[in-house]
């Protein structure tokens, strides 16, 4: 009876659009859990850990308060720590790597910030140094060519700095023209390490 109450409640009250969304937040939580438990316990640890900066993520954003640390740990960090975890067991290089990339997306994203919210940390510091320091990972713990990891990292933040020179470093358009050489850095990185 309590479950019919509250599917006419649902039907005649939510739009449709809110009724997917409230549930898929009572029903995907659960499942991703399960089958990350069914995968691996690193899994499980990696998915709790993405589903917790998704509660902080929408905690800060109901006081309007976005933090661009979290989304790029959500977005690219967690990301290249599961992508890892298909291929082969976690290392220490693989998470100082994965460190690095969220810090470059981060670098990103608060280049992408309005002039009227200024990020905390100059974003163009975050992007170039986060790069810079996975290039300095794959070349003093590569495994596989180091050096011509190393150099095809310098090769790709080339572009961004000539990049400046053109546009200015704050805003969408060199946010969208920097984006592309980041994510084909990671691959390398992830190859060369």
């Amino acid at each position: 009876m309590q479950v019919g109450r509250i599917r006419l409640w649902m039907r005649e009250e939510l739009p449709d659009e809110r009724r997917g969304m409230l549930i898929a937040t009572v029903v995907l939580p659960p499942l991703i859990l399960l089958l990350s438990a069914l995968v691996s316990m690193q899994m499980l640890i990696l998915s709790a850990a993405a589903l917790s900066i998704v509660i902080l993520e929408w905690r800060a954003a109901e006081r309007e308060h976005s933090h661009d640390a979290l989304r790029a740990a959500l977005e690219v960090g967690l990301s290249w720590l599961a992508g890892h975890l298909v291929m082969a067991p976690l290392t220490p290089v693989s998470l100082v790597l994965a460190c690095c990339y969220a810090m470059a997306y981060q670098g990103v994203l608060s280049v992408q910030r309005p002039p009227d919210r200024p990020a905390r940390v100059p974003s163009l510091a975050l992007l170039l140094s986060g790069q810079v320091a996975a290039g300095l990972i794959v070349l003093l713990s590569g495994k596989r060519a180091p050096l011509i990891g190393t150099a095809t990292l310098g090769f790709l933040i080339a572009p961004q700095l000539l990049l400046l020179a053109g546009t200015s470093p704050h805003g969408h358009a060199y946010a969208r023209r920097v984006a592309p050489f980041l994510m084909l850095a990671m691959p390398i990185a992830a190859w060369a390490s």
